[in-house]
């Protein structure tokens, strides 16, 4: 008999935080298992900003690819690329 049983929880039971322009969406990561990134984005984001402009993906403080595989329990930010008067 063990007194210690260890588990890895289940992906279904994490989440996934997207963040831009100031706001945070909370996402199951059953719903976004199998997305890209950027995917990601464009599904649960869209509402919030115009995510054909975000240009830079940011993952635990390191910069990260649109077209990498979303993981359970990350907080993705989003870079929205400004537009400058020249």
């Amino acid at each position: 008999m063990s007194l210690f049983n260890f588990s890895r929880p289940s992906n279904d039971d994490q989440q996934i935080q997207l963040i831009v322009n100031d706001e945070t969406i909370t996402v199951p990561a059953g719903e976004a298992n199998g997305m890209t990134v950027e995917q990601a984005f464009g599904r649960y984001a869209s509402s919030y900003c115009d995510t054909g402009r975000i240009n830079r993906y940011v993952a635990q403080g390191r910069i990260v690819n649109g077209t990498s595989r979303i993981q359970p329990g990350t907080v993705y930010s989003g870079a929205v690329s400004s537009e400058s008067k020249g």
